[in-house]
């Protein structure tokens, strides 16, 4: 009886012998306090690769290419936003400037003269007309034909002031008061004359090439 008892531990001790050098091939460090533990945790690992083998092979290709299409959806979605974002600004900045512009031009509108305003609506309804012979019935170039399309301005111009009881007077500059202008006369003549204020009859062509 003694002999068997001997012989059982000796083959039990060779157990443990074994458990615990394939427990150190595994890099879990084991003593024999802490087999059980160790155990336990073999059984964990091996428990969580089954389980994600299990996961892999239900996962089909066809939800890897939606996983794909998602992701890919997503980085548009991001640079979408961006671009969307980058709009936004753009046009907070525009809305931004507009104002300031619209006060500016305010501002210096309600310090004109009634005359001076009425001088600049006068020019701004006759812009149609520029614009008619200029782009849609192609009378005139803005690049060939200049001075013609001055001549026409000063025309206007010319009719305006009358209009409003002005005459032609030879001196510096207007006078509102005694209704004088130096440059009420033929645009032959103010060429001649007072060449540097032909470009005022061409300030309207400007403002069309702008607005076109």
């Amino acid at each position: 009886m003694v002999d068997k008892i001997v012989e059982s531990k000796k083959e039990f001790s060779k157990n443990i012998e074994q458990i615990t050098l394939e427990l150190k091939s595994l890099d879990i460090i084991s003593d024999g306090y802490s087999l059980d533990s160790n155990i336990n945790k073999i059984k964990n690992i091996n428990d969580v690769l089954k389980n994600t083998e299990i996961q892999l092979k239900n996962i089909e290709k066809e939800n890897f290419i939606t996983i794909e299409k998602l992701q890919i959806n997503a980085i548009k979605k991001g640079i979408y936003d961006k671009f969307m974002l980058e709009i936004e600004n753009h046009l907070k900045e525009d809305a931004l400037r507009i104002e300031k512009d619209e006060t500016e031009l305010n501002n210096a509108w309600h310090k004109m003269s009634i005359f001076d305003r009425e001088s600049s609506i006068a020019q701004s309804l006759h812009q149609d007309v520029k614009r008619w012979l200029v782009y849609d019935k192609k009378a005139y170039s803005l690049k060939d034909n200049k001075e013609e399309l001055e001549r026409i301005e000063h025309r206007r111009w010319n009719v305006f002031m009358i209009t409003r009881g002005f005459k032609y007077e030879k001196a510096g500059k207007k006078d509102l008061y005694a209704k004088t202008h130096p440059c009420i006369s033929k645009w032959e003549v103010l060429k001649v004359e007072k060449p540097d204020t032909l470009e005022y009859d061409y300030t309207p062509y400007y403002i069309l090439k702008v607005n076109k």
